[in-house]
Parts: C-alpha cells; sequence; structure tokens
C-alpha cells in the first residue's frame, strides 16, 4: 500500500505515530507538504520503493537508511542530505540532486545501483559520501575542489584535466543494449532446448 501525507505540515510526533503503523507494507509514499524528513524517520522501512516529495528539502541523519527496496526518490527541491541519509539503500537508481548543496557523510555508501549522480550547485563533498557502490560510474561535481581517493568522483580538479564525461544517456543505451543481448542469449538457449526436446520425441516415435 502507499501512504499518503496531503494535509499536514511537518510534525514529528504525528509522523513517527503513523510510520509504525504501517511498518512492514510501506511500499510508497507521496507528500506534497513536508519538507524535512527527521532523523531515522523511515530507517529500515525494508519495503519501501519509492518516495514521491517534491517539497522535500532535508533528510536528516539516516532518514532512509537500509530502506533495501527503495529505487526512486522524487524531491526537485532537495538541497540537504544528512549523514549516512540513503545508507545501504542497495537498489536505489534515481533521485534528484541538482539543487542539493550539502551532503554528509557516508550518505550514499553501499548503494550497489547507483550508476550516475550529477551535482550542479555542490560545493564541498566528503570524501566518504559514496564507498562500496559496484555500478557507479561517475559522480559529476563540477563546483567542488580538492583530491579524492575515490575515482569516481568527477570534480573540478579532474574535469580541468580533461577528464571525459559519460554522458547519462550513453549509460542508459548501454545498459539498453547489454540487456537486449542477454535476452537474446536467452532466447536462443530456449529455442535450441526445445529443438533438442523435439529431437529426441520424434527418435523415440
Amino acid at each position: 500500500g502507499n501512504y499518503y501525507l496531503k494535509y499536514y505540515k511537518f510534525d514529528l510526533k504525528l509522523i513517527k505515530f503513523k510510520f509504525d503503523l504501517v511498518k512492514y507494507d510501506f511500499h510508497g509514499f507521496i507528500s506534497s507538504k513536508i519538507q524535512i524528513m527527521p532523523t531515522e524517520g523511515f530507517q529500515s522501512l525494508t519495503q519501501l520503493k519509492f518516495v514521491y516529495c517534491p517539497n522535500l528539502v532535508e533528510v536528516k541523519k539516516s532518514g532512509f537508511q537500509r530502506c533495501y527496496q527503495l529505487r526512486r526518490v522524487k524531491c526537485k527541491n532537495l538541497r540537504i542530505i544528512g549523514e549516512q541519509a540513503f545508507y545501504a539503500c542497495v537498489l536505489l537508481v534515481e533521485i534528484d540532486l541538482e539543487n542539493v548543496i550539502k551532503v554528509g557523510l557516508q550518505s550514499f555508501q553501499y548503494c550497489q545501483s547507483v550508476v550516475t549522480h550529477n551535482y550542479t550547485k555542490l560545493q564541498q563533498l566528503p570524501q566518504s559520501a559514496y564507498g562500496i557502490n559496484g555500478a557507479l560510474l561517475q559522480v559529476i561535481c563540477p563546483n567542488v575542489e580538492g583530491n579524492f581517493a575515490n575515482d569516481k568522483i568527477i570534480n573540478k580538479n579532474v574535469i580541468q584535466n580533461g577528464v571525459k564525461l559519460v554522458k547519462h544517456q550513453e549509460i542508459i543505451i548501454g545498459q539498453f543494449e547489454e540487456r537486449n543481448r542477454i535476452q537474446s542469449l536467452l532466447k536462443s538457449q530456449q529455442q535450441l532446448c526445445l529443438s533438442i526436446k523435439f529431437h529426441h520425441v520424434s527418435l523415440k516415435k
């Protein structure tokens, strides 16, 4: 089921009470009112799959930590991401970051499905914001300066050195082509199995 929060503004006690009631079958959250996700607000909601909060401005510490099924977070006005806010959201593939100005420690650690993140306004990024990101190709942050141990961080220094960015469309096309290749291979294997089965039946006759 989905949970809709439309008729009242941020109230920590009210929200906490409501969340406890639906903790185990909470698949989607939609709110046009909420502006702040409280500390540990959605922590370990393992069935949560999507969030749509167009006026969400801040996610506090561990707000979505260990939401293992969370895939999409639509929050075009998000500006502040707290410490470990999306830690271990292993299926997270989409989140609006264009207006983000602050990212906390370990915010996206263990986010295994993140492919590319693009920050247009961010000026500082902690060294530990990303880590153990299996699918990660790049984190683009052209206004962030400094040297990073993580070679996936494409900041101002790296861009000035002439590193070519991977366009998101190219990533999508690459994934699409790979998926088609696998599907074609599976189809060929299926046809081969059917052919062998038919041949075996014919021999019996």
